[in-house]
């Protein structure tokens, strides 16, 4: 496991690949380039994959590279979508960007790896007789709907404190990746939080608004502003598995992977784009 590299280091990684240079998001090779490489093996003369950890690292290093290598070398970016509104979706599907940068239609590249089919074979291969509420893909469905359902308030939490810290930079609340990790009372902690930074608007108003809307949303519209990796770690920890240890998250989804290994109609779109075969 190797970390994203910076500077030179990063320079030198891209000369030396092959093809279009594509920066996605990861800390390490193990993270996006990983899953980018699965999907897209058969490309791998005509697009290399480079992680940078975050999404404003991806567009500051497809700017710098764009600058610093020769213009036969074509640098794009791919991130995860995060807070993209609407608008600025709508934007990118009427013309390339002209940083360069793509961004998924969904929240993060783990809303992508939560197909009911998908964990509908995994189950098939870890069980000889499929497990009651697991045994239909329909099943799964409802139990990943359920999930999403779950993260609902942390989404709210997560779109809340990324707002306000926008405005005032300073003294942040920290973003959760599940449920538990959530305070018991998230209105009345936003509150407090609000009143300490003389918020404009009350701060638990905007987390309970935020959270009314995602519960009016329709199932297909979760995925664009719930976090599929808190939505994934509720999954797997209800999955079943043989007896014995359970195994690591990261064992799971590499098992997802190997049954499932196709890539989402949008991520293909993204890539065929950048290839300029659209």
């Amino acid at each position: 496991m190797s970390r994203y590299p910076e500077g030179d280091a990063l320079l030198a990684v891209c000369r030396a690949g092959l093809g279009k240079l594509v920066i996605v998001e990861g800390e390490t090779e193990d993270e996006d380039p990983w899953f980018y490489g699965r999907w897209f093996g058969d490309l791998a003369r005509e697009l290399t994959f480079i992680p940078q950890n975050g999404h404003e690292k991806v567009v500051k290093a497809v700017q710098d590279l764009r600058s610093r290598l020769s213009p036969a070398r074509e640098v794009y970016g791919i991130r995860d979508r995060d807070f993209s509104d609407e608008a600025a979706w709508q934007a990118q599907a009427q013309a390339m960007p002209a940083d360069g940068v793509l961004f998924t239609r969904w929240y993060t590249l783990e809303n992508y790896l939560l197909s009911a089919e998908g964990w509908f074979r995994v189950v098939g291969a870890m069980h000889r007789r499929l497990p009651e509420g697991w045994d239909t893909e329909a099943a799964i469905e409802a139990l990943i709907a359920e999930a999403y359902r779950e993260c609902l308030p942390l989404a709210a939490w997560n779109y809340t404190v990324r707002t306000e810290c926008q405005r005032l930079p300073k003294d942040g609340l920290r973003h959760v990746e599940h449920p538990k990790a959530l305070p018991q009372r998230p209105d009345e902690t936003l509150a407090e939080w609000g009143r300490t930074r003389r918020a404009p608007r009350p701060l638990d108003e905007v987390y309970k608004e935020r959270l009314e809307s995602l519960s009016a949303a329709v199932q297909s519209e979760l995925p664009c502003w719930v976090t599929g990796k808190a939505v994934l770690k509720v999954l797997l920890e209800r999955l079943p598995v043989p007896s014995g240890p359970r195994p690591i998250a990261s064992l799971l989804v590499n098992l997802y992977m190997r049954e499932y290994p196709r890539p989402s109609d949008e991520h293909t779109a993204l890539v065929r784009r950048i290839l300029g075969r659209t």
